[in-house]
């Protein structure tokens, strides 16, 4: 609030307890006497500034209220606002209204993959290295990764993160044996028996909602039926796959489950209230939103199959059930251009009794268009493939068998690659199944290069050496890598920022690193690493969940600059030099050591 007066109306724009105010005046008196208006009102400020400039970040703030005296320049004013902000200016007897309009340059990250195709690219030229800290949210922590991770998912729509994170102690997770026992007793592997009991312990799972520019906290939902005694899986490499797949983003809409493959519901983003329930559809494994309908992969006693529904009316529009014989490939789920893809294997049993095959479907009416058989397509483990990705007329699958080029309309093979030569051990960029289209041209892992192939030809058009940010030692990190339109971001030390532009742009940065299975989200302008839970680099680690913006070289030497001058900078308060300077009692402790 720019001329904030006595205060009284900068403490009635504090709605809830969502926002978060600061009232600003250049007078130092106006400003005393503001806070002590407000010394009894929680989560609002008062601080005094030069008139002219604000002290916020670039696309911090959401709304500023600027009184008719406001000296402050309107381009000033657009500096702060971040994408969809408003800025209410007092003209006369009346105010006018401004909102800042959503830059072209900047993406959203709908979905677990990007977007409902499954190419897990952000069509973003403004996310670059990390170089700023915009903000930093708790916990500090997430739990050890020799258990299930403290944070499961998110996604970015309408200026908004939504994350689905254990906000317990992050301690171990360990059971107490009860009378029961044996009863509930429940063993994710032949020599993990842990699930039995009482937690001693609770998990605390809660889908989450921040300002995606400010980090403000926006509102909590906690959720029920979550936890490892549902998913029945303890230890990292046994999570679930597809928890990742439940929470999908829409503009003012949040999709996520009612429980731990519960029925699909409908949330109002702004407030995270339950606007529906979709009936029908218990045993939800996966979500993907596409040109207005929900898809729904559902497994549950009554149906196992794919399920299309309307999420304005929760209308079921078409169900195409599972073969007996197949099962569903986690995670493999896409949808583009009015078809639904995905990939099934042998039965449960393991008797081999088709081969494996990439299927399509109508995403119209559920019709299955063809089926393609696919000999080496291996189950999907936790942070290896296949990867499915539909990119214009193809569609492209990535595993241990290689690389194939489908034609969408028919199924046939227009291309296809060997499997890369080596995983590429602790140097590798990427994962040899992450997969990504970028204008017009295929990248994929292949040891400790990139390589990229024309989508229309196959034929290799670039390789990428990653060899000057590579940092041996150690494994890769458990989660793929993500993509932007001019970066390739690789998970071998901490993030690796490849440039498409120039070689000589690579960089790494092994002071930050995302939690295991999620990893990093490169989206609104910003690469989002939530908690992680490793101690390599633990000297330098950056730790909670932190946004980070860029900075070009000249940018950084300008803040550095600008941080070396003093003058100007010192504020003289009412109690400046009055300070009475003594020798500390023996009872003192007047500093930390």
């Amino acid at each position: 609030h720019i001329g904030c007066g006595d205060g009284k109306v900068t403490a009635a724009l504090r709605a809830s307890d969502s926002y978060i105010v600061q009232g600003l005046a250049t007078d130092s008196d106006a400003v005393m006497v503001a806070r002590e208006s407000l010394a009894k009102t929680g989560g609002v400020t008062i601080s005094q500034f030069d008139g002219k400039t604000l002290p916020y970040a670039d696309n911090l703030v959401q709304l500023v209220v600027a009184d008719s005296d406001s000296t402050v320049a309107g381009t000033e004013i657009m500096r702060v606002l971040s994408p969809g902000g408003v800025v209410m200016t007092r003209t006369g007897g009346g105010w006018k209204r401004e909102v800042k309009p959503w830059p072209d340059d900047i993406d959203e990250w709908s979905h677990h993959m990007h977007g409902p195709d499954n190419n897990p690219v952000a069509m973003d030229t403004v996310v670059g290295p990390p170089r700023r800290l915009r903000w930093k949210a708790p916990s500090l922590w997430s739990r050890s990764h020799e258990q299930v991770s403290s944070f499961a998912a998110m996604v970015s729509a309408g200026g908004r993160n939504f994350y689905i994170f254990d906000e317990s102690v992050p301690g171990i997770i360990r059971y107490e044996p009860t009378a029961d026992a044996k009863k509930d007793a429940w063993t994710p592997g032949s020599s993990y028996s842990a699930l039995r009991g009482h937690a001693v312990l609770p998990e605390k799972w809660t889908l989450v909602a921040r300002d995606a520019f400010s980090g403000v906290l926006l509102w909590k939902r906690p959720l029920k039926d979550w936890g490892v005694k549902h998913t029945k899986t303890l230890i990292l490499r046994s999570t679930s796959a597809t928890v990742q797949r439940t929470l999908v983003a829409d503009g003012d809409r949040v999709f996520t489950t009612d429980g731990y493959r519960g029925p699909a519901a409908v949330l109002d983003a702004s407030s995270g209230k339950v606007l529906r329930t979709i009936k029908g559809t218990d045993g939800v494994d996966e979500i993907i939103f596409a040109d207005g309908t929900l898809y729904l992969r559902v497994r549950s006693d009554a149906f196992t199959g794919t399920v299309a529904a309307d999420p304005d009316t929760s209308r079921i529009l078409w169900k195409h059930e599972a073969q007996a014989h197949k099962k569903y490939n986690p995670v493999s789920m896409t949808v583009s251009g009015g078809k639904l893809v995905y990939g099934c294997l042998d039965s449960r049993s393991r008797r081999q009794v088709a081969p494996p095959q990439i299927v399509c479907l109508s995403a119209k009416n559920g019709k299955e268009l063809w089926r393609k058989d696919a000999q080496k397509l291996t189950r999907f483990k936790y942070n290896a493939g296949p990867s499915i990705v539909i990119s214009g007329e193809r569609v492209l699958a990535a595993g241990s068998f290689g690389l194939l080029a489908l034609n969408k309309e028919t199924g046939e093979t227009e291309w296809a690659k060997p499997a890369p030569i080596g995983h590429g051990g602790s140097a590798a960029p990427l994962k040899n199944v992450d997969l990504f289209v970028i204008d017009g041209t295929v990248w994929r892992g292949n040891g400790t290069f990139v390589e990229g192939f024309d989508l229309a030809t196959g034929k290799t058009v670039r390789e990428i050496d990653a060899a000057s940010v590579n940092s041996r030692g150690h494994h890769g990190r458990c989660y793929g890598g993500k993509a932007t339109s001019k970066y390739i971001l690789g998970q071998q030390r901490g993030v690796e920022f490849l440039s498409l532009g120039s070689e000589s742009e690579h960089t790494s940065n092994n002071w930050t690193r995302g939690p295991c299975r999620f990893g990093v989200m490169p989206s609104n302008g910003l690469l989002y690493v939530p908690q992680h839970q490793c101690l390599c680099n633990a000297g330098t680690m950056m730790n909670g969940f932190n946004a980070y913006a860029t900075a070009s070289g000249k940018e950084m030497t300008g803040i550095v600059k600008a941080a070396e001058k003093i003058e100007g900078r010192l504020h003289k308060g009412p109690a400046y030099g009055k300070a009475q300077v003594g020798q500390p009692a023996a009872a003192d402790w007047p500093m930390y050591r």
